[in-house]
């Protein structure tokens, strides 16, 4: 009997493998797994053994990771394997560069991390000419650190810095659990750049908010809508564009942000939820009632981008009107230091600010706006109420009282107890 698991067994004949253009490579449709709306794909090698028998061999699912490029390097292994042995005639293990350890990330990328294009503008920038030619094998803290230091010649932003050098990190990461490398990560020793004192200051006030919403919606209406979303979740701009219908819950008043098991989600280390006050809640009743309710809109509608650009597609970046309407206002007029400056990640930072303000837990906060560290969080720790003050103040209350009186009400509560306990007895 046949396997109805798709990762076991004959696949049905809906299912059966194809040729890819890649010699020994095929390719299979799961009538099971999903992956990205549409059915996900498997990737299987054939090849001969050293006694000449035939050899199938499944590599993995495209939702996994896995290319044709992949499996074909896999099969390719697997051949000179059969063939040689694990050894190589002249006694070395074979070995990788950091440009090849890079080819194979970058296809893993592709798939899995939205933020792959800035991954390819990083390699080629700043690390291609520096580690594209060594083996992994010979890449040693003291490159890495050569590396930090060109950067901060080149005055970039410790964030970018941050994010060259954890690049590094993860292509040797993924080398190491891909058996490519054996070495240990030369990322490990290297102290990255604090980013602490880069964080961006300015919050903005109710009136504040309340003039920015109000010159936004002069500009767009989307805009309006986008910003009041930031506004009033905390959500990151890519979250925002990346939102579907599906992803709505109008009855229960939530907000389904999807972690980074898909593809394309946001940072973090998992899904969350996010809670619409009343206002948002109003904002998607109206928005969703005013789409088109043919039967195949249906069908598609939970798919659908809820914000797109004129042109129907992703949105990428925030409208040029947001920069209008805060200039409208004069909010940055004679503000120099970027941290204070108003730009769109000042909603999320109004956010986080008025929950600490209103006493809300660092810990909540931490949970509502998808920080993957406390630490991310405790740049709100300043706002909070003083929990500490408020102690001692308490303590203070209790000190003032006459040490007499407070014996005094002790023998009052001790008589009232003693007498309810006997008439309890009566």
């Amino acid at each position: 009997m046949k396997s109805s698991n798709p990762d076991e067994g004959e696949c049905p004949q809906k299912n059966k493998r194809l040729r890819t253009n890649r010699t020994g490579v095929y390719v299979r449709e799961s009538s099971l797994r999903r992956h990205l709306c549409k059915p996900d794909k498997c990737y299987d090698i054939c090849y001969r053994l050293s006694s000449g028998r035939l050899k199938w061999e499944k590599i993995g699912w495209i939702s996994e990771g896995y290319t044709s490029a992949m499996a074909s390097n896999i099969r390719g292994e697997r051949i000179r394997a059969a063939r040689h042995g694990d050894v190589l005639p002249d006694g070395k293990k074979k070995q990788m560069t950091f440009g090849q350890a890079w080819g194979r990330f970058y296809e893993w990328a592709e798939l899995n991390r939205r933020s792959h294009h800035d991954d390819a503008l990083r390699y080629n920038k700043h690390l291609k000419d520096h580690l594209g030619h060594l083996m992994l094998s010979e890449i040693s803290p003291f490159h890495v650190e050569r590396i930090k230091g060109a950067l901060g010649k080149q005055k970039l932003a410790p964030q970018t810095i941050k994010h060259i050098l954890g690049l590094v990190r993860e292509v040797f990461n993924k080398a190491i659990l891909w058996g490519d490398f054996s070495g240990e990560n030369p990322t490990k020793g290297v102290k990255f750049p604090s980013t602490a004192h880069t964080n961006r200051l300015r919050y903005l006030t109710r009136a504040e908010a309340g003039l920015l919403l109000q010159r936004v919606q002069v500009y767009s209406a989307q805009l309006y809508e986008i910003c009041l979303l930031a506004l009033h979740t905390g959500m990151r701009a890519g979250e925002i564009w990346n939102l579907r219908w599906a992803d709505i819950d109008l009855k229960a008043g939530t907000i389904h942000i999807l972690g980074p098991d898909y593809a394309h989600g946001p940072k973090g280390e998992r899904s969350r939820l996010a809670h619409m006050t009343g206002e948002l809640i109003e904002l998607f009743k109206q928005k969703k009632a005013a789409l088109p309710v043919e039967k195949e809109t249906k069908a598609w509608l939970p798919y659908q981008r809820i914000f797109r650009d004129r042109f129907g597609r992703k949105i990428k970046s925030f409208s040029g009107s947001f920069d209008l309407a805060v200039d409208d206002l004069k909010l940055n007029e004679g503000i120099k230091d970027r941290r204070h400056k108003v730009v769109p990640h000042t909603l999320r930072h109004t956010f986080g600010s008025w929950l600490a303000m209103a006493g809300v837990s660092l810990q909540t906060i931490k949970e509502m706006m998808g920080h993957s560290r406390i630490e991310q969080t405790e740049r709100y720790a300043h706002l909070c109420p003083d929990k500490k003050r408020q102690a001692v103040e308490i303590l203070e209350s209790m000190l003032a009282v006459p040490e007499s009186s407070a014996i005094g009400e002790m023998a009052t509560q001790e008589m009232s107890r003693g007498d309810a306990e006997g008439a309890k007895n009566e």
